[in-house]
């Protein structure tokens, strides 16, 4: 068992008092003895402890109480620029992904999120491994155990979301082009073949 020094420590920021404290239960039992979690409500409580402590994961929703849209992991990445942050939100559309990805967010997922996926997710922030009496196989496991050797070229019109695809795509584990039309989809297609 690890020590208290060596444990991870998670902080769980949500307008949600339930929320923030349901994460931060789920996290602290999926990694028993891996991490302590800290749960928040108020964004400028969190600011203050991240200052004060030291900090592995934040986990926040986009839209804090007394914080307009992404404010509050702006702040968290001026503060700790390498520090992984997971965006969990009920509101989440394509432009506030966009956004999320180039704050420099480690992951942003919409509620509801299953809690397989999201220990998957915050296991992959830490490099941790998930308490094997707690580990439950998604199909998102299985595909991107099965992926690993998988090309996949992609093209869109709308280069943000081709970048959009690519990183989730890459994040599941296959090899990504990227092309600029269908045309060259073929011609890759073609030379990529086995």
């Amino acid at each position: 068992m690890e020590t208290a020094q060596s444990q991870k420590v998670i902080i769980c920021v949500d307008n949600d008092k339930e929320a923030s404290d349901y994460l931060a239960a789920c996290l602290s039992a999926e990694f028993s003895g891996q991490v302590n979690t800290v749960a928040f409500t108020s964004p400028f409580e969190a600011l203050e402890y991240l200052k004060k402590n030291k900090v592995d994961l934040v986990t926040s929703c986009n839209n804090l109480a007394g914080m307009e849209g992404f404010e509050f992991i702006r702040q968290v990445k001026h503060l700790y620029p390498e520090m992984p942050v997971m965006v969990i939100t009920d509101c989440g559309n394509i432009d506030s992904y966009f956004e999320a990805m180039y704050i420099g967010v480690f992951e942003f997922v919409n509620k509801p999120i299953s809690r397989q996926d999201l220990h998957r997710v915050v296991a992959d922030a830490l490099g941790l491994k998930m308490q094997p009496e707690n580990r439950i196989a998604t199909p998102i496991d299985f595909k991107a155990k099965s992926a690993k050797k998988r090309i996949v070229v992609l093209a869109d019109d709308d280069e943000n979301i081709l970048m959009a695809m690519c990183i989730v795509l890459e994040r599941m584990g296959y090899d990504v082009i990227p092309a600029e039309s269908g045309e060259e989809v073929l011609k890759l297609m073609d030379i990529i073949k086995p």
